[in-house]
């Protein structure tokens, strides 16, 4: 059993936990994400790391409650236990000294952006990042990204906060203006890292686009789903989650996506 150290709820249906768990927490690097279960016959839910500790020997996951077990995973509290947490696995983002950086999020994204947000930032980066919500009562974690953010920009779909539209309008206005950036990263839904790489193209800069947002998604749980890589080889979430942005056939991911989601509601 894993004790939890702290829970929060930070929107009505999104819930930071704080588990303890040393080996993972020493072993842990941005990008990696674990499993978490509630009992021998919950589903294992791959859950990117948001953030870790070793000195405090925990790591703390971001999660959004759409579904049964993430519900009844929501309802623990401090001093609490799931039954289950194994990791870290993944491929542990590649983060160097490169000057200036723009972090892109949407909704639970910005939860996996965190780390490495800071460990950017840890390096003398120059980092700008971008956080994209649905509205106002959707946000979160936003005085934790500022902390570790050289520039800040929050987007809300119905402008009640921030700048109004979808987190690519921020990052067409800071590539607009700023000729120095030299890498961007992305995490959260499929449709806006698709945005986000074909807003970069043009401007040829180097985009990461990480897929570990998606990945607790029904469809991709079992590990079995292949992701075609930038060449012949393919991949499942338990080996790589990040990839070239500008190279990576999202498209085939969001047909593969919506072909799931078409014969799941077919089934119901």
């Amino acid at each position: 059993m894993f004790q939890i150290v702290r829970a929060k709820k930070l929107t009505d249906k999104i819930f930071s936990c704080e588990i303890r768990t040393r080996p993972i927490a020493k072993a842990a690097k941005p990008g990696h994400f674990v499993t978490v279960s509630m009992n021998p016959d919950h589903p294992k839910l791959p859950l990117p790391i948001a953030d870790f500790s070793e000195k405090k020997g925990t790591i703390t996951v971001v999660v959004e409650a759409d579904d049964r077990p993430r519900e009844q995973m929501m309802a623990l509290d401090k001093g609490d236990a799931v039954f289950d947490c194994r990791g870290p696995f993944g491929q542990r983002s590649r983060i160097e000294n490169v000057g200036k950086v723009v972090c892109i999020g949407g909704g639970i994204g910005a939860g996996a952006l965190f780390s490495q947000i800071r460990e950017y930032k840890s390096k003398d980066v120059y980092v700008v990042s971008i956080l994209g919500f649905r509205s106002k009562d959707r946000l979160f974690w936003q005085s934790q990204i500022a902390k570790h953010s050289d520039e800040l920009y929050i987007t809300t779909d119905d402008g009640t906060y921030g700048i109004k539209g979808r987190a690519t309008v921020a990052l067409r206005a800071v590539l607009d203006s700023a000729r120095d950036i030299e890498r961007v990263v992305s995490i959260g839904s499929l449709k806006l890292m698709r945005a986000c790489a074909e807003i970069t193209r043009p401007h040829k800069i180097p985009t990461i686009v990480n897929l570990g947002a998606i990945m607790a998604e029904e469809m991709w749980r079992d590990g079995h789903t292949r992701i075609p890589g930038e060449s012949q080889q393919s991949f499942s979430f338990f080996e790589r989650t990040e990839f070239d942005g500008h190279r990576l056939d999202l498209e085939w991911l969001i047909a593969q996506q919506k072909r799931y989601a078409e014969a799941k509601e077919k089934d119901a």
